[in-house]
């Protein structure tokens, strides 16, 4: 996920928002401390998630308490200490 400039979003903005309006299961957020941070990287359950909040599209704009968001995929999929595997994407 990548914000506009100037309109950083924290990660419970995120978080609420995709359990809210997809339903989805996020396993973790990845985002710089920084107030001013740009982006952010949310691993999810499993690609179906990631496909659900695509929409088939490769990139999508959505609005997270007013502020722009643009989202994309970028999948990985990593088994941490033999716990399920978590597949890293949007």
């Amino acid at each position: 996920m990548t914000f506009s400039r100037g309109h950083p979003v924290s990660d419970k903005e995120i978080h609420g928002f995709i359990v809210r309006k997809f339903g989805t299961s996020v396993e973790a957020i990845y985002m710089d401390k920084n107030p001013k941070c740009l982006f952010a990287c949310v691993a999810l359950r499993s690609q179906s998630d990631i496909r659900k909040i695509l929409g088939g599209e490769k990139l999508v704009k959505l609005f997270i308490n007013g502020k722009q968001v643009r989202v994309r995929s970028t999948v990985d999929v990593i088994v941490d200490d033999c716990s399920k595997p978590v597949v890293v994407g949007i």
